[in-house]
């Protein structure tokens, strides 16, 4: 009864085929834009709409690999800060931030418009590239009982020591009560604090490690290596993350929380992951109130606020998650006025300039561009503080073109890394996880943290292998040892 049943849902629902999905939506897209282009833009309602209704189709339709979590997650980190936009279906003058500077052109319908259909754009090509790699990316499977390398005690020990150092030195020295959180943009870019490269190497070096602990075997190893990562993790997240006002780690924590779910040499049966799920989500809502609150804490001139009020308060507001979309904003007033000078690919190749490390380059007396202000989370400063949205990159460099071709691209490599994604294969597993932990970083902050957290993940991966063949070899000798004395 319930296979008979099952059938009959496919027969009335059939699975439609992913290639014809990924070019329906990139036509749609193409269609939308050579609209756009000719200065038509959806109404401020209906795009907003529009917009919700393609994200839950997309979230719902989106099937790259079992279980499809990576694809889904980017899909809602590209559509939260648009969420707060959904209060213009009931109230006509809301504005998605308030403050001097933004709420004239907040409150601006037109420029709305154009946000929300340049929005819907990005959309369309991120959910192309999505089905793109689903048509055309074979999917990985686990190859049962095939041996996995890990690393020895030792090994693991030196590399969890030097992540959890370069987490500490790459922490903030300022406290919760030390100032606006807004404050702080033109600063922290100056300084080059942001997304550090020693930030995203420890990122790397957490995850690597908490993969290689969850392919061990159970047991006492498996316990034993877990449990140092988490404590790891707990210190960096509890003493030099909440206590002094930062939520930095949040891609980190959804990573380890992911791989959790997700990793170990042998598949899940749903008892196991109840279970699983049963430990995380827990600690996943202590995280997200207390997040929430150093969100609101920070923007206020009250640190004493209770923090589940503060949190509430938090998510009525929009959360500061909106402000992602300031340069949204800035972007499309530019482009309303007729005063945009798009870049042409500049900003590309301003990343390939500053990829060489901070204290590489200056060692070797090498010139990156240091202006604060030619980062694309500051081009429109001070109406713009710090996000980035994906869609602001390749809109100015591009036009709307831009966007649903650059979209559609990180739809594809996306979906690439979830086909490639295999429970028991430490690389599918460690890759899987760097993508969860830069995240955030990538689609709210813009690409160049995501290329250094890529770049770090490389360096991760060729030391792991370099110090699991030690291990490995290290193994055989003291059992020839053993061997040779018996």
């Amino acid at each position: 009864m319930g296979v008979e049943h099952r059938l009959s849902r496919r027969a009335v629902f059939p699975r439609v085929p992913p290639a014809l999905t990924a070019w329906s939506l990139f036509l749609s897209g193409v269609l939308l834009s050579v609209a756009f282009d000719s200065g038509f833009s959806l109404p401020t309602q209906t795009g907003v709409l529009l917009l919700a209704v393609a994200w839950i189709v997309l979230t719902a339709l989106t099937k790259l690999a079992r279980p499809t979590l990576l694809g889904r997650f980017m899909l809602l980190l590209y559509f939260a800060p648009f969420s707060s936009l959904l209060a213009l279906v009931f109230i006509r003058d809301f504005a998605f931030f308030r403050n001097d500077l933004s709420l004239p052109l907040a409150l601006d319908d037109s420029l709305i418009a154009e946000m929300l259909t340049v929005g819907i754009i990005g959309l369309l090509g991120l959910g192309a590239g999505l089905f793109s790699a689903e048509a055309v990316v074979p999917e990985s499977h686990d190859v049962p009982g095939r041996h996995v390398p890990r690393l020895g005690p030792s090994w693991f020990i030196a590399m969890l020591a030097a992540g959890l150092g370069a987490l500490v030195l790459s922490s903030g020295s300022t406290s919760l009560a030390a100032g606006s959180y807004f404050l702080d943009a033109l600063d922290a870019a100056s300084a080059g604090k942001a997304t550090s490269s020693l930030s995203v190497l420890g990122y790397a070096l957490v995850v690597a490690l908490f993969v290689d602990a969850r392919l061990a075997p159970i047991g006492r190893e498996q316990s034993l290596k877990q449990a140092a990562v988490l404590a790891v993790l707990a210190l960096y997240g509890l003493v030099f993350q909440i206590m002094r006002g930062d939520r930095e780690s949040i891609g980190l924590l959804t990573a380890v929380g992911v791989l959790y779910l997700t990793v170990g040499r042998e598949a899940a049966d749903s008892k196991t992951m109840v279970r699983r799920l049963g430990r995380v989500a827990p600690v996943a809502v202590v995280v997200l109130v207390l997040f929430l609150a150093i969100g609101r804490l920070r923007t206020s001139t009250s640190t004493s606020a209770p923090l589940l009020g503060a949190a509430v308060s938090e998510l009525a507001a929009g959360g500061t998650w909106t402000a992602v979309l300031l340069g949204n904003l800035g972007v499309a007033e530019e482009h309303k006025a007729g005063a945009i000078r798009y870049l042409h690919g500049d900003t590309y190749l301003g990343y390939l300039k500053n990829l060489p490390p901070r204290p590489l380059a200056q060692l070797i007396g090498y010139e990156r561009d240091n202006d604060p202000l030619s980062a694309p989370g500051l081009w429109y400063y001070p109406l713009q503080i710090g996000g980035v949205h994906p869609v602001l990159v390749p809109f100015r460099n591009f036009g709307v073109y831009g966007v649903l071709g650059v979209l559609t691209f990180f739809g594809l490599l996306i979906g690439t890394v979830e086909r490639q994604f295999r429970r028991s294969s430490w690389r599918g597993s460690f890759l899987y996880g760097v993508f969860f932990a830069n995240s955030f970083w990538w689609f709210w902050y813009g690409d160049m943290p995501f290329i250094r957290g890529l770049m770090a993940a490389l360096m991760v991966w060729f030391a792991y292998a370099a110090a699991v063949q030690l291990s490995e070899f290290a193994s055989r000798l003291s059992r020839l040892r053993g061997a040779a004395a018996s």
